[in-house]
């Protein structure tokens, strides 16, 4: 199975310096896609295990019914990122990643809590909730769906991982969104928080 990543919010489609605010995410809008996209994720959240031909088809019909179709080739140089609204579990997916020449040249993503202060990534606590036997399993399955979008350059053909079906969805979805936001000024979660890129390079717990 192919995944997309979904990430950023660049409303001047230029390389953007972002502020953390905290607190409650803020709805800029009711459109169709807006609720579409709320769904879409409070879904994903719910799905307990892979392959769902349920939550496949409903991601399927999305991109489609929003043209969510992850080309780069033609996007503006410069630094791209995206918080989604807080999942029905309270974390927040965070990914941040540059274009230049229409090219993916870095990404990074991780998933956390507001307040927390660390990443899923670097939190072996909360990995061995993913894998008793394995918890780092998400330290390596970030970064392979990072390098995954630098090789196929299109967060749609990124392999889903294995052992991390949920992020790889989660990742595809947020790359998508940082793209819709940048190219259409539509902003779909107006929240920001200063620990996202405080993320990057963040050692393990």
């Amino acid at each position: 199975m192919k995944i997309v990543v979904a990430l950023f919010l660049s409303v001047s489609l230029i390389p953007v310096l972002v502020s953390g605010c905290g607190g409650e995410s803020k709805l800029e809008n009711t459109t169709a896609l807006y609720k579409d996209y709320v769904y879409l994720q409070d879904s994903l959240t719910m799905v307990m295990s892979f392959p769902n031909k349920a939550f496949s088809a409903l991601y399927e019909k999305f991109r489609k019914d929003h043209g969510w179709d992850g080309d780069v080739s033609k996007a503006r140089d410069g630094v791209y990122e995206s918080y989604s609204t807080k999942d029905l579990r309270g974390y927040v997916h965070y990914v941040r990643f540059e274009v230049s020449n229409g090219a993916f040249v870095s990404a990074f993503y991780d998933e956390f809590k507001p307040g927390d202060g660390f990443g899923k990534r670097t939190d072996m606590k909360y990995g061995r909730t993913v894998s008793r036997n394995d918890p780092e399993i998400l330290a390596r399955a970030y970064p392979r769906l990072e390098a995954g979008l630098l090789a196929s350059q299109n967060p749609v053909n990124v392999d889903t991982v294995s052992g991390a079906t949920l992020a790889s969805y989660r990742f595809q979805i947020a790359v998508l969104k940082a793209f819709h936001e940048a190219s259409s000024r539509r902003i779909l979660n107006t929240e920001r928080y200063a620990e996202g890129p405080a993320l990057i390079g963040q050692k393990k717990e």
